[in-house]
Formats: structure tokens, C-alpha cells, sequence
């Protein structure tokens, strides 16, 4: 399971949310293979509408979000926290913002 801490430790299956990255990969980053992408992680305390407003869709925040339950899609998701969690399933890599900028990211396993 994928534990999101900052929505009350909500477990996401692991093919679930592998799916949902892959989903992800191909929506927002056309041409990249799932399996080695460094996602951008762009984690921030601000809502999810603010976060889309902004461009950053494409990142590991908003996609944690929209898998957490509704009560915590307003509250940064995709934290260090997050990634000590999910050490089994994810790890950090330098990734490119939508912007063009070098930002902390993920990778699956």
C-alpha cells in the first residue's frame, strides 16, 4: 500500500497507484516511459484549485491529492513525509518543472 500521511495515513493500493502514475505520465509528460520518469514532486500547502491554477497538474502533489480522500485534497500531499513512507515504492530524483526549472521528484522503484 501507498500510505498518504497527510490524509490520515490513507493507503492506496500499489497497482493503483502505479496505474494512476502511469495515467499521469502519459496525460502530462507525452513520450516519457512510466516505469523511469522523475515526476515532479512540487508539494505545497496550497489548494488544489491554487496548485491547477498555477500549472503544476503535472506533478506528484495533485496527482497524491486527487487519490486522497475528499477531506484532504486541499492539503499538500507529496511531502518528505511522503516519500520516507513510501521508501519501498518511490524514490527521489531531480525532475524538471513544467516551467523548466530542476525540482525535487520521484520515481517509482
Amino acid at each position: 500500500m501507498v500510505i498518504l500521511p497527510h490524509a490520515n495515513n490513507h493507503a492506496v493500493p500499489v497497482e493503483e497507484f502505479v496505474a494512476m502514475w502511469k495515467v499521469w505520465v502519459e496525460t502530462f509528460h507525452t513520450g516519457k516511459n512510466f516505469r523511469d520518469f522523475c515526476m515532479p514532486r512540487r508539494h505545497a500547502t496550497q489548494s488544489i484549485h491554487v496548485s491547477l491554477d498555477q500549472g503544476l497538474a503535472p506533478c506528484l502533489d495533485v496527482m497524491c491529492r486527487i487519490l486522497a480522500p475528499e477531506a484532504y485534497q486541499n492539503g499538500m500531499q507529496a511531502s518528505g513525509l511522503f516519500m520516507e513512507e513510501n521508501s519501498r515504492w518511490l524514490v527521489a530524483c531531480t525532475a524538471e518543472s513544467p516551467a523548466g526549472m530542476e525540482v525535487e521528484g520521484a520515481k517509482l522503484t
